[in-house]
């Protein structure tokens, strides 16, 4: 398609450059697509849904980042050795795990699949060596 052209690029012999379409959008996902969505809706019941979706969706993706982070936090301190602090962390997992089963962004199954492995990681490097 075309692409607007920078006006500063005009002057002179140079060629000018197309502008960037993704630097054109919003920051976060979330306000991109209720853009996009509120553009495709055409009642006011399916408008609500689209801002609600977007609202929901915005919400899980922080959850889940926040799930993901904890899983980072508590394998780097199963790295460097820190028993106490990887406790800590393991709790942290456990309960971010727990509530994304919850909430419905994790499978019951999975989440207990995790926290076992994690747990089964945690004993290897806190058991005393026989």
């Amino acid at each position: 398609g075309f692409l607007p052209q920078k006006a500063a690029n005009l002057g002179g012999n140079q060629a000018p450059v197309p502008i960037d379409k993704r630097r054109l959008l919003p920051d976060t996902h979330a306000s991109f697509s209720s853009q996009r969505i509120n553009l495709l809706a055409n009642s006011p019941q399916a408008r609500k849904r689209a801002r609600q979706a977007t609202n929901r969706r915005a919400q899980n993706m922080s959850q889940r980042s926040g799930m993901r982070t904890a899983i980072k936090r508590f394998k780097s301190a199963l790295d460097q050795d820190d028993n106490p602090t990887a406790e800590a962390a393991y709790r942290e997992v456990t309960s971010k795990v727990d509530q994304a089963a919850r909430k419905g962004l994790a499978h019951p199954n999975q989440a207990a699949r995790l926290k076992s492995r994690l747990n089964a990681q945690l004993k290897a490097k806190t058991a005393p060596a026989a």
